[in-house]
């Protein structure tokens, strides 16, 4: 059984450029090669990540493989399995599905923007909240205990909203694998067990561990990636962050 992400993937018939106005019919789209990008230079390892709004939200289970050969494989839990082909513009990566998916599909090719060296954006035209950035694995830096000691709080951003809201709740990294939450709301209470714990770091994450009581409880499963100065709570139903006070 595929992953929601590979089913988006083979199901979407058109995508548009990252932040470009949505249309009905999309408008042509001129693609220029003039060959400075080849598939030697892109190929490795692209590790895709939700995108809600203009934020990375959550890391999908899914890796990219291309080769130098122009080949384009997909790796899930451990699997791999051939997906077909790609091609380079200046501007795009072009992804072919193999014969057998494209007879199931209205298009047999994905159009995906290329952000830089290290990234590129697939937006589907008929669902614009759905788009997944993927990133270059080698190039994502580990998370360092430097980074993130000191005290964190959470930000939680939503496009029905006018500006961002700041959460009752922080973290307290002590850099030596320690973390303690930290109420800005005295009143707003911790499930039992949560109040403190300890961490790990396991390349761009920070994976939190307790003894939350409650076993169902969220509090029990926070993982956090870093992006830029921001830490990233991985879940794809909402846009929650934390950023250094």
């Amino acid at each position: 059984m595929r992953s929601p992400v590979i089913l988006f993937i083979l199901s979407a018939v058109s995508f548009s450029l990252a932040g470009a106005p949505l249309q009905s019919p999309t408008p042509p789209i001129t693609i220029r090669d003039s060959g400075v990008n080849t598939p030697e230079e892109f190929a490795g390892d692209w590790l895709g990540y939700w995108l809600r709004g203009k934020k990375l939200a959550a890391k999908t289970n899914t890796i990219f493989r291309l080769t130098p050969k122009g080949e384009w494989f997909i790796v899930l839990d451990g699997k791999t399995e051939k997906a077909g082909s790609f091609r380079l513009s200046d501007s795009y990566l072009m992804l072919k599905r193999d014969k057998k998916e494209s007879e199931e599909l209205e298009e047999p090719e994905l159009l995906a923007h290329l952000i830089d060296r290290n990234g590129f954006l697939i937006r589907a035209t008929s669902q614009p909240e759905i788009a997944i950035v993927y990133r270059r694995l080698a190039a994502i830096p580990p998370v360092t205990q430097d980074e993130i000691r000191g005290e964190w709080r959470l930000f939680e951003e939503n496009p029905a909203w006018e500006k961002r809201r700041a959460a009752d709740f922080g973290f307290q990294f002590d850099g030596r694998g320690n973390y303690a939450v930290v109420k800005y709301d005295r009143n707003r209470p911790v499930p039992e067990g949560a109040e403190k714990g300890t961490y790990v770091l396991s390349g761009d994450e920070i994976i939190l561990n307790n003894n939350c009581a409650d076993k169902d409880s969220s509090w029990t499963k926070l993982r956090f990636f870093k992006v830029f100065d921001e830490l990233i709570l991985n879940t794809p139903d909402s846009t929650v962050y934390a950023e250094r006070q």
